[in-house]
This record gives structure tokens, C-alpha cells and sequence, in this order.
């Protein structure tokens, strides 16, 4: 079965991977996570100020030199005043982790609500997003910080597990609209497979010396097949 690469020219050109940046793409998060806390916007402020320091020296410094005192000095305030906000650097991540993964929900909240688009363009559009978006220096290099963390971080570790989970069950929501007559156990195995073939490209891509005409080729296969595992039977 021939599957058609759907997406209008307006969606694919929103689906270009933008520099990377949590002080500009924060509304999502602000309204969903932190509404909570009764932040001031004084408060919110300094708290997207702290987040997007410590993601800065995630990519630029790497996991091991990640500390409070590090991330207070990349955001130019006294450590005092980020404990106030985040006692310990488990606490920091307990937001920085939702926040990046913010930027993924709402990108699958915008396609949901989009009702020009059939199921199938949805997948499209949010794959071509996922491609270009891994592609993008400071994303593929905090992922790989995040990796490496989680490894020695038991507490690290749970907070990626329950962001993937997550992106993973959007993905199931995303492939039942294109395929509802597939079984939930089937959705949820091949909602992982997709997640997972973006990250396993994020890897091959970004370890390579250099990339050539190949990438855009892979690109188009991945496509075919991620629409392949979201077609029954």
C-alpha cells in the first residue's frame, strides 16, 4: 500500500525546528504546570529566568558541571535566590523536564485542534516537525545531557520515564484518529516505535561527521513508515 506524504504548504512550513528557546515558548507550560504555585509574574519570570539557565549549561557545560550554583550563575542571581525558587537541583528538574517537553505538547495540541487537516496530514505535519526540530543544535545536545543524567540520577531517570510515557500516549491519540479500529495494545506498542525512531534518528544524525543528500532521503522513509505503523491492519 502506497501511503501519500500529506501536508499542506502552510504545515510544513510552521513544522520548521526553530532556535530552541523556553523564555519564548513558555505560555503552554505556565498555564498547565505552574499554576499551582500562585506565581507573581515577577515569579514567573524569574522562574523561566532559572529554567533557561540551567538548559544553557545542560547543552553548553554538559550534566556533570549541572549544580545550583552553576545555574544560578548562568542566570545572574545569587544562589540564595534560586533556592528560594528551587532548593535542591532535584526540585529544578521536577520543572525543567515538564517545560521541554511542553514545547512537544503543545505542538500536539495545536494539530489536534487543527480541522483543516485530516488524521493522516496531522501525522505528517508532526513528524516533519520532530525531524526538523531534532536537527537543531541546542535540542539533540540537551537530550543528550538529559540521557547522561538520567543515567546516574535515579530521580532524573523517573522524570524522563513519565515525560516519555506522556509523548508516548499523545502519540497513541494521535494514531487512533488516523486508525481507530486498532486494538489499544497495538496503539501503544507502535506509539512507542515512532517515538523511538525519532530518537534512534536524533542519534544516527547528529554522530555522523557530516550530513549530504542521504538525510533527506531517510527522512522521507521515515515518514512512509511511521505512517505505515499507524495504518491498520
Amino acid at each position: 500500500m502506497d501511503l501519500p506524504n500529506e501536508c499542506s504548504q502552510s504545515e510544513e512550513n510552521e513544522s520548521q525546528a526553530a532556535e530552541f528557546n523556553l523564555l519564548s515558548d513558555s505560555d503552554y507550560f505556565l498555564s498547565t504546570y505552574l499554576t499551582a504555585k500562585n506565581l507573581t509574574q515577577k515569579g514567573k519570570d524569574v522562574t523561566l529566568k532559572i529554567l533557561e539557565a540551567a538548559r544553557q549549561v545542560l547543552v553548553e557545560k554538559g550534566y556533570g558541571a549541572f549544580s545550583l550554583r552553576e545555574v544560578s550563575r548562568e542566570a545572574g542571581i545569587s544562589l540564595s535566590n534560586l533556592q528560594y525558587y528551587y532548593p535542591t537541583r532535584d526540585d529544578l528538574m521536577e520543572d525543567l523536564l515538564p517545560l521541554i517537553f511542553s514545547i512537544y505538547d503543545a505542538r500536539h495540541n495545536q494539530l489536534s485542534f487543527a480541522t483543516d487537516l485530516s488524521p493522516n496530514e496531522k501525522l505528517v505535519s508532526l513528524t516533519k516537525y520532530l525531524l526538523n526540530n531534532i536537527r537543531e543544535q541546542s535540542i539533540y545536545k540537551l537530550f543528550f545531557e538529559l540521557w547522561a543524567l538520567a543515567r546516574r540520577s535515579e530521580y532524573a531517570a523517573d522524570l524522563l520515564s513519565r515525560m516519555y510515557e506522556a509523548y508516548c500516549q499523545r502519540l497513541e491519540k494521535l494514531i487512533a484518529e488516523v486508525s481507530p479500529e486498532m486494538p489499544p495494545d497495538k496503539r501503544t506498542e507502535r506509539a512507542i516505535l515512532i517515538a523511538f525512531q525519532i530518537e534512534g534518528l536524533m542519534v544516527f544524525l547528529n554522530t555522523r561527521q557530516s550530513w549530504d543528500d542521504s538525510s533527506v532521503e531517510i527522512d522521507s522513509e521515515c515518514i512512509e513508515q511511521i505512517q505505515r505503523l499507524a495504518s491498520w491492519p
